[in-house]
């Protein structure tokens, strides 16, 4: 076999051999339908308050900005209660869902 016909027979099996070994898959966000715009900005925010306090002494004005952002907007709190409504949402609808499953005889 020549070097021009080899290589593009190398390339195909290659390429096979990924496809099977390392399939593309699709990545979905686990919390979708838990995290709103307004809750994805504020944590990038907090993010960028994160990384730019670094290891500062705490009377950085930095670290002073970090503090104030996370006690201001409540961001911690305010992703807990939106998970526990999330939640709290799946359990009712299902239990719901459940209850118009059984026979009129079974409740």
């Amino acid at each position: 076999m020549e070097t021009d016909d080899a290589y593009p027979e190398f390339i195909k099996k290659l390429t096979e051999y990924i496809d099977i070994m390392a399939p593309e898959k699709i990545s979905t966000f686990p919390h979708q339908n838990i995290v709103r715009k307004g809750l994805l900005i504020s944590s990038k925010v907090l993010g960028k308050l994160y990384r730019k306090k670094g290891n500062k002494p705490p009377d950085h004005e930095a670290n002073i900005k970090y503090k104030k952002y996370c006690n201001r907007n409540l961001f911690n709190s305010i992703k807990k209660k939106a998970i526990e409504a999330h939640y709290r949402n799946l359990l009712t609808q299902a239990y719901y869902k459940d209850l118009a499953d059984l026979a009129p005889t079974d409740r």
